[in-house]
């Protein structure tokens, strides 16, 4: 049963100003502590985020981080070897660390210390390889220093961390903000051209021929014994390599010199490779890349391959053709978006050589293949509100993931709850019932009883969808309608479907602030790409809706029935991601 108005297609979240903290002095500090480069990558304009909502952030890297901030314009301090972690933690509201492979991080003795302080901390987690081994250090327990909250890149890391036994309420799926800033970058190369860019980066390189970039992992980590040649390894590279990336690296150039003989394969190194690691394979490598931002080179290759880098899930977002190549399958699990993300894997030397044919001789078909889960928008801004919350004492909103329990959301005149058993009512019932009510809608074909309401607000149990009671606080929180969502979270979409019963609240344009309450909520807390919704074009009053809340036309047909004897088409519409702002 779909409860529209002509429309188609017991925590309070509360749309936040620009700066909740009017009093410099109380805003609440957030120390931020990274030291290896995906967790400075996941801080990359968090601290602009930060101010916006009124936090004061202080950013503290070290090892790789350093460099890796400074590179992309961030400014950070040092914890001076042998300091205390409690001159880091003074006025300090939260602690937020990023896992690094250090078994002795500083990061461990700030988290012992803000525990002890009762200064509440939390995870910033990049991918899901090596979940066992980020907050181990030196025990064997896995969890020993784990943080109160973990914010993750994507649900396969999500499930990682509670295959470990972190409560799912633990957990946040924030996604990652280096995705939003490679859109921007996407455009401005594809302004310039695969072509003149491969050019510019790689300018001594022939092209004759197309471009597979190799991105090097180090051969070692957390688990040294996880990186090296083991009895399940379904590649085996020459034979006189141990590490996995040697022995990838090694049945990439053999195949490539098998099915595409023409081809240049380069590589992109890791910013922590030793100097003259792969010297053994000079004369087969045509270029390298090394230092600065890989985006360039990224989208400049005709295909990217690795093996579990989140540079490849990177590449993906900026359109290239990318693949991994894993010397064994259980290793699935630790990309970017896990198994089912978009990144493609092959574990054999005869799958590796089918989809090197492939990538390069249909790129396009290659990539209609795997387009994976839908990446999350707006990361740095939702990592930074649900910072803000966990500063002043709040849970951080619900991020869309299951079981999907919809936050209370207010605005200035209403509030919309989770839709409560004691509005299952007779007045209800009557409102699907009533020809006005449900005029444009295709429910005016049905009776509506309370045992058919009943099965329709069942139906959303278990699903990422969710249905409000819009209340209007000016009228003692008297029930004027419903509202409620349809979300594909592998497309990244969500349309919005609203019915507004109570007739006193028509043309108060209190449909229109209940929509944008929800759209903020699709945009802001659950990451979607898109918002859409549909109406007959006789129904002027959702036509307004859509217009008020910023959506665009973006097609029309035919409506499925008369209206009063008269066809109409459906009008379609949508808003982007892109284009939403959450402040407003």
């Amino acid at each position: 049963m779909s409860e529209s108005s002509g429309l188609s297609c017991a925590r309070r979240h509360k749309a936040a100003p620009a700066c909740p903290w009017t009093d410099p002095m109380a805003a609440p500090v957030i120390l931020i502590y990274v030291e290896d480069p995906g967790a400075a990558n996941m801080v990359l304009g968090l601290c602009d985020a930060l101010r916006r909502q009124g936090a004061q952030p202080r950013l503290v890297a070290g090892g790789t981080a350093t460099a890796y901030l400074q590179a992309h314009g961030e400014t950070s301090e040092t914890i001076p070897p042998g300091s205390s972690p409690g001159p880091f933690l003074e006025e300090t509201a939260a602690l937020v660390v990023g896992t690094a492979e250090d078994p002795d991080t500083p990061a461990f003795a700030l988290i012992a210390e803000a525990r002890r302080r009762g200064i509440p901390t939390i995870g910033l987690i990049d991918g899901p390889a090596n979940a066992a081994h980020r907050f181990r250090g030196r025990s064997d327990a896995p969890l020993t220093h784990l943080t109160d909250w973990l914010l993750v890149t994507d649900e396969a890391v999500r499930a990682a961390y509670m295959a470990l036994g972190v409560e799912a309420g633990r957990i946040r799926v924030a996604g990652n903000p280096a995705f939003d800033r490679l859109r921007e970058r996407g455009d401005a190369f594809a302004a310039k051209g695969r072509a003149a860019l491969r050019r510019e980066v790689f300018p001594d390189l022939a092209d004759d021929g197309p471009l597979i970039l190799f991105l090097t992992e180090l051969s070692d980590g957390l688990d040294p014994a996880q990186f090296r040649r083991g009895p399940d390894y379904s590649l085996h590279g020459r034979g006189g390599a141990d590490g996995r990336t040697e022995i990838v690296l090694e049945e990439l150039l053999d195949a490539a010199a098998h099915v595409a003989p023409a081809a240049h394969v380069a590589l992109r190194l890791h910013p922590k490779t030793p100097a003259n690691l792969y010297a053994a394979y000079d004369g087969e490598i045509a270029a390298v890349s090394a230092g600065g931002s890989a985006h360039a080179a990224l989208y400049a290759a005709d295909l990217v391959v690795g093996l579990t880098t989140s540079l490849l899930a990177e590449a993906a977002v900026l359109g290239a053709s990318v693949l991994s190549i894993l010397p064994r399958k259980r290793e699935a699990q630790w990309l970017s978006g896990g198994e089912n993300g978009p990144v493609p894997h092959v574990t054999t030397r005869d799958a590796l050589r089918d989809a090197l044919a492939q990538a390069l001789a249909d790129p396009a078909g290659f990539k209609a293949q795997r387009s994976g889960i839908f990446p999350r928008l707006g990361a740095a801004g939702r990592i930074a509100r649900a910072l803000a919350a966990v500063a002043t004492g709040e849970t951080p909103p619900p991020d869309g993931t299951l079981p999907y329990s919809p936050p209370v959301l207010e605005t200035a005149r209403l509030m919309l709850e989770p839709f409560p058993e004691d509005l299952l009512t007779d007045t209800y019932v009557a409102w699907l019932n009533d020809p006005d009510v449900v005029r444009f809608s295709e429910q005016r074909h049905r009776t509506h009883t309370l045992a058919s309401c009943r099965d329709f607000i069942a139906s959303f149990a278990g699903t990422p969808n969710g249905l409000w009671a819009i209340r209007d606080k000016t009228r003692e929180h008297c029930h004027i309608g419903n509202i409620s969502t349809e979300v594909d979270p592998r497309a990244g979409t969500g349309d919005i479907r609203i019915l507004i019963g109570d007739r006193a609240a028509w043309g108060t344009g209190l449909g229109a602030e209940a929509w944008i309450a929800v759209m903020a909520h699709l945009f802001d807390d659950l990451g979607l790409e898109r918002v859409t919704a549909g109406t007959l074009a006789g129904n002027t009053g959702m036509l307004k809706i859509m217009e008020k809340s910023g959506m665009r036309e973006t097609h029309c047909r035919p409506g499925p029935t008369p209206v009063d004897g008269r066809v109409m088409d459906m009008i379609y519409a949508c808003r982007r991601a892109r284009d939403w702002s959450s402040t407003q």
